[in-house]
């Protein structure tokens, strides 16, 4: 291998690591809830990146959801990433919060709205 393709790899490897370590486990909640094709916007534009998490939490912390990127190739959002996302809860009232991780900033953002279940 060739210095070019070692460091490459090796700046691979680091962005990698650098994205939050989150976890959603399906089978610990009882109810679930969806988003389907949601947009994170800055000042109205949709920051949505390759890479990029959108993930839900609980006031404990506790992962609630992580969404998948998908891009629609037709429409009104056709190329632009939106997020789905399998949300669960074990009791009604749960208020959750959102993150997002920029993987382009290598940082992550508070949402400002929040849910209850």
């Amino acid at each position: 291998m060739n210095k070019k393709i070692i460091t490459t790899l090796l700046l691979m490897f680091s962005v990698l690591l650098a994205q939050p370590d989150w976890e959603y486990d399906p089978g610990a909640w009882q109810f679930t809830a969806w988003i389907a094709g949601g947009i994170v916007q800055s000042d109205g534009e949709n920051i949505g990146g390759a890479g990029d998490i959108f993930a839900a939490f609980d006031e404990a912390g506790n992962v609630r959801g992580i969404a998948v990127q998908v891009v629609p190739n037709f429409g009104p959002n056709n190329g632009a990433i939106l997020y789905e996302m399998t949300i669960g809860s074990n009791a009604e009232g749960d208020i959750l919060s959102f993150q997002y991780y920029d993987a382009s900033e290598d940082a992550v953002l508070g949402i400002s709205e929040t849910y209850t279940f």
